[in-house]
C-alpha cells in the first residue's frame, strides 16, 4: 500500500483553474486502495512549503511517494498577461517542475531525504532531474493495467478542497478523429467512438459534483466536442435530465458547425457559453495543406453569422503563424480583420515542427528547412518573423477562451468577462491571490 502526494498546477496570473489529469490518476489510485492527496496551485507554494506539506501528510505505516504533474506547470512568477514571454523564458531556463534545474534538484533531494520516492509525469518531462521515476505521457495507461478511459470518471475527494460552485474540468472523449498536418498529438486520427464515455457515466459524474460541491460549470477538455451530431444531441438530452442547468466552455470545429447548423443551437441549449475554434489560417492554400480546406470567405462569414445569431456567446479563435503559403502580409491582414470583427478574442501560436506531426516527419515536402540554430524557415517566413507577428497581435479583451472558466471562478459574470480589459489586471490578480490564499490556508492549517 502506498501514500501518494501529487503536486500539480494549471494556474497563472489570470483566474483559478485546474487540470483533470492528476485528479483522474488520483481517482484510479484510490480505487486501488492507495491513500492519495492532491495539492493544486503548486507554484503558489515555496519549495519550503512544498517540503512542509510532504512531511505533514507523510504516513508512518505506508510507503510514501511524492508525485509532480508537469504538464501545465508554469514558473512561480508566471505572468499570464505576458504569457508568451513567460512561457518562452520558462522553456529556456526552467526544468520539468517549472523552476531552474538546480532549484528543482534541491527540492527533490530534500523530499527524498524525508523518506519519499519521487515521480514526475506529464507532457513537459525532460528527464532533467536525477533520482526520480519518470512517466512520460498517458500516465493512467502506464500506471494501471487494464485502465479504460471510456468507463472511468473523475471522483474528487473532500480533501481536494474544491471551491463552492467551482467550474471543473471534465472529459467526455479523448483523442481527435482528425489528423491535421501540423499536429503532434499522439491520439489524433482515432476512430469516432474509440475514447468516448457512455452518457450514463457522464451524467453520474455531473450529478455527484453537483451534490458534493454545487458544481454547475465545466470546462469540457475534449479535443472536438462536436465531432458527431449524434454525440451533441445525446449530450443535450443528458443535460436536460439534470436537476440543474449547466454552463460550459469547449473546443469545436467550425466547419462541422457550419455543415450541421442545428448542432450550434443544441450546443447553446446545452449551456455552452464559450467556444474555441481552431481556425489556424485565413489563407486557403494553407488551410487545404493542413487538412482544413474551408474557404476563408466561408470561415469569416460563418464567424459573423454565429456572433449575429448568438451575440452573448464568447467566441475565441486560434491561428498559427508560419504555415505553408502564409506571408507576413497575409498574417497582418488576418489580424486586421479580427480586430474589426465581433469575434471576442483570438490568439496566435508559432508553428512547431513536432517530430510526430506530418510537418515534422516530412519537412522538405512541406517546404521547411532548419537554420544553424535549429529554427525553421521557408520561402515566405522564418521562425523569428512568425514569433514577432504573433507577439504583435492585439488581444481584443481578456475573454480569451482559456481564461473563461478561470474568470468565472473569480466571480465574474459572462457579461463582465466579455468587457474585461487590461485595466482590470490588478483586480483579477487580487481576486486570484485571495482565492489561492484560501486554498493555501486549508492545506497548511
Amino acid at each position: 500500500m502506498k501514500n501518494i502526494i501529487i503536486f500539480t498546477d494549471v494556474n497563472g496570473s489570470i483566474g483559478i483553474g485546474r487540470y483533470a489529469g492528476p485528479y483522474r490518476i488520483a481517482t484510479e489510485m484510490r480505487k486501488n486502495g492507495w491513500q492519495v492527496k492532491v495539492i493544486d496551485f503548486m507554484m503558489s507554494f515555496s519549495n519550503e512549503e512544498i517540503l512542509e506539506i510532504a512531511n505533514r501528510y507523510k504516513s508512518d505505516t505506508l510507503e510514501n511517494w511524492v508525485g509532480f504533474s508537469s504538464t501545465f506547470l508554469m514558473p512561480r512568477k508566471f505572468d499570464a498577461f505576458n504569457a508568451r514571454t513567460s512561457i518562452r523564458e520558462a522553456t529556456e531556463s526552467g526544468s520539468s517542475l517549472g523552476i531552474p534545474v538546480a532549484e528543482a534538484q534541491q527540492l527533490v533531494d530534500n523530499i527524498r531525504k524525508s523518506g519519499f520516492e519521487v515521480f514526475i509525469g506529464g507532457a513537459k518531462t525532460k528527464n532533467d532531474i536525477d533520482n526520480v521515476h519518470w512517466i512520460n505521457g498517458q500516465g493512467e495507461l502506464k500506471l494501471f493495467k487494464g485502465f479504460d478511459f471510456t468507463t472511468s470518471s473523475i471522483k474528487y475527494d473532500d480533501n481536494d478542497h474544491i471551491f463552492d460552485d467551482e467550474h471543473l474540468p471534465i472529459e467526455i472523449a479523448r483523442g481527435c478523429i482528425f489528423k491535421c498536418s501540423f499536429c503532434s498529438y499522439q491520439l489524433n486520427g482515432k476512430k469516432l467512438w474509440e475514447f468516448c464515455k457512455s452518457p450514463d457515466i457522464i451524467k453520474n459524474e455531473l450529478l455527484e459534483n453537483y451534490t458534493r460541491f454545487g458544481t454547475t460549470g465545466y470546462m469540457f477538455s475534449d479535443d472536438t466536442y462536436n465531432d458527431s451530431p449524434e454525440k451533441v444531441k445525446s449530450l443535450l438530452q443528458i443535460y436536460k435530465d439534470l436537476p440543474f442547468d449547466i454552463e460550459f466552455s469547449t473546443y469545436a470545429r467550425l466547419d462541422l458547425i457550419l455543415s450541421h447548423p442545428e448542432t450550434l443551437t443544441q450546443l447553446i441549449d446545452s449551456g455552452m457559453n464559450s467556444v474555441f475554434f481552431g481556425v489556424e489560417s485565413f489563407n486557403h492554400a494553407s488551410g487545404k495543406i493542413i487538412g482544413k480546406g474551408m474557404h476563408p470567405d466561408r470561415i469569416k462569414q460563418g464567424l459573423l453569422d454565429i456572433k449575429k445569431q448568438y451575440p452573448e456567446l464568447l467566441v475565441s479563435t486560434g491561428f498559427i503563424a508560419g504555415l505553408p503559403y502564409e506571408t507576413p502580409e497575409s498574417l497582418y491582414e488576418t489580424i486586421e480583420w479580427l480586430n474589426n470583427s465581433p469575434v471576442d478574442s483570438y490568439s496566435f501560436q508559432v508553428l512547431s515542427l513536432g517530430k510526430n506531426s506530418l510537418f515534422g516527419k516530412n519537412m522538405e515536402k512541406y517546404g521547411y528547412n532548419l537554420d544553424k540554430n535549429g529554427k525553421w524557415y521557408n520561402e515566405h517566413m522564418n521562425y523569428d518573423t512568425a514569433l514577432e507577428i504573433a507577439n504583435s497581435a492585439e488581444y481584443k479583451s481578456l475573454s480569451s477562451f482559456t481564461f473563461y472558466n478561470r474568470l468565472r471562478n473569480l466571480g465574474y459574470s459572462v457579461s463582465e468577462i466579455k468587457n474585461l480589459t487590461i485595466d482590470y489586471k490588478d483586480d483579477i490578480i487580487n481576486r486570484t491571490n485571495d482565492k489561492i490564499q484560501i486554498y493555501k490556508n486549508k492545506i497548511l492549517q
